[in-house]
């Protein structure tokens, strides 16, 4: 009987294990190690991981500006890179992107070059954070906050992290020191789901247009109550059938980064400015798109999220999506421009004088021969 179990009990075990579902991804997390440094130069790598799927991403990463300050942030293995370095209020907006997935375990969104001000201890606190893969869609990373003790020269010998720039071979936490000091931390900045002073609510909006199958449109995404933004996110999607995206062009905000997946039809823009605005319309980019072929193509925004120069998240209250209309062109026969008054009246003083003048001759030759 027991064998006559166990022969029905093997099958069915070794079924369940063959066709079990597959394990579900990690999610996305950001983190900053711990160092302590004397009055010198200590670069902070900002560690993603469980990365393979992410494209890019943006951060806020706040600190005491009276006991370090950032020097410069560079690339780690993220293409292009854009950042806002704020030492006077203790902050750094670091921006990063590629035109694929990262496809590593473990990656650096940047590298952020601290020196040390005065001897203290700080955190470095990690907000707004946000990623995205490589079609656009966002996701809220897990974050793990970091610190730097400044040590004046007269401490105890040098005990940082060893992490080198762009590494990733680490794990966060690795270089946590029982004795990091608390003192002088910068106190955490609340996000908010709406305008932090209460003004107007903020609206993205892009409008209808029109262009000809082999000819382009610059199509702006304007901002709408805009007065206290200093930067944000966007994804908006097309029909790739009748438009293409060519370009992402800067306006009011500085440099985009721009990742433009035409095969997918979306194009997704990030900027960030050091201050804000100041203006109740403006935009955020121009998109040049090229008509393919004839048809109608909405223009849909997603994802939108923005930020004030203090890194306050303001997500929009009201998007309103654009359109654009692909004509095909029409190859009518080329016509000369209507002749003006003065134009017909030269014109028949011209013919009157050479009848008059080719009378004359014909006279004067008439009466020669009689």
């Amino acid at each position: 009987m027991n064998l006559r179990i166990a022969l029905v009990l093997v099958p069915l075990i070794v079924a369940l294990l063959a066709f079990s579902p597959p394990a579900i991804a990690a999610s996305p997390t950001i983190s900053i190690d711990s160092y302590r440094r004397c009055k010198f130069n200590v670069i902070v790598p900002v560690k993603v991981l469980n990365a393979n799927a992410v494209a890019g991403g943006s951060i806020k990463i706040s600190f005491n500006p009276s006991i370090i300050n950032v020097q410069a942030v560079t690339s780690g293995q993220f293409d292009t890179l854009t950042s806002n370095v704020d030492n006077a209020n203790g902050s750094v907006h670091v921006a990063a992107s590629r035109v694929d997935a990262i496809d590593v375990e473990k990656a650096v969104l940047a590298n952020i070059s601290f020196v040390g001000v005065a001897e203290g201890s700080t955190s470095l606190n990690i907000q707004n954070a946000s990623l995205n893969f490589e079609d656009g869609n966002m996701t809220i990373p897990e974050t793990a906050d970091g610190s730097i003790t400044v040590l004046n020269n007269d401490s105890a010998t040098d005990t940082g992290a060893t992490t080198e720039p762009g590494s990733s071979s680490e794990s966060p936490g690795d270089h946590d020191y029982a004795d990091s000091a608390t003192t002088g931390e910068t106190e955490t900045i609340t996000s908010t789901s709406s305008n932090a002073n209460d003004a107007a609510p903020l609206s993205i909006t892009i409008g209808s247009f029109t262009t000809y199958v082999n000819s382009n449109v610059s199509v702006p995404v304007e901002l709408l109550n805009a007065n206290d933004v200093a930067g944000g996110s966007v994804k908006i999607t097309f029909n790739p059938l009748f438009v293409n995206a060519r370009e992402v062009v800067p306006v009011d905000f500085g440099t985009p980064i721009a990742n433009i997946n035409n095969s997918a039809g979306f194009v997704y823009i990030a900027c960030a400015s050091p201050t804000a605005v100041g203006k109740e319309t403006a935009r955020l980019a121009n998109i040049t798109f090229e008509g393919l072929s004839e048809g109608l193509s909405s223009l849909n925004i997603q994802d939108a999220t923005f930020n004030d120069e203090d890194g306050n998240l303001i997500i929009p209250e009201t998007t309103s999506n654009g359109e654009i209309y692909v004509a095909a062109r029409t190859h009518s026969p080329p016509h000369l421009p209507a002749a003006d008054s003065t134009t017909l009246t030269i014109i028949a003083l011209f013919v009157f004088s050479a009848i008059v003048i080719v009378m004359i001759y014909l006279i004067g030759k008439y009466k020669f021969k009689k």
